[in-house]
């Protein structure tokens, strides 16, 4: 009895994380659509204003910018979760397995850290993708 309930707490604290791991993954579109409209009304502000203030122009492609890197630093950590899910929960859904894949092929542009976990989170899913299938066969 009490190991069923252990299976389950850690069956479920795997997938919180990797559910963590996915929502902080979405950081990155996001971040790129919020880049777009913030230019798009810098360049609209630009067409009515005139292009003489270049000041202007690089205070609005800065803060533009800010999502951008606000939402590659939510990566990093959302692949941690990710790894750990896989890695020491062994929480192996199919889901999981596309996201993980997704992020850690965008994650090998991301020099250092993310090329790291990239790399090993890549590795899990290649040795243990068997254990992925077995678990959409056994629904």
């Amino acid at each position: 009895m009490e190991e069923n309930r252990n299976k389950i707490k850690h069956s479920a604290t795997g997938k919180y994380l990797a559910v963590f791991g996915s929502i902080l993954l979405l950081a990155v579109p996001a971040s790129v659509i919020i880049f777009v409209v913030n230019m798009f009304f810098l360049f609209q502000e630009t067409t009515l204003h005139g292009a003489g203030d270049t000041q202007n122009m690089a205070d609005g492609i800065s803060s533009a910018l800010v999502p951008v890197v606000l939402g590659l630093f939510l990566v990093i950590p959302g692949l941690v979760c990710l790894v750990i899910s896989l890695a020491v929960f062994k929480y192996y859904r199919p889901w999981v397995y596309w996201v993980s894949l997704t992020a850690s092929i965008l994650g090998l542009l991301m020099i250092p850290f993310g090329t790291v976990l990239a790399l090993i989170t890549l590795i899990i899913l290649v040795v243990k993708r068997s254990s992925f299938h077995e678990f959409e066969t056994n629904i």
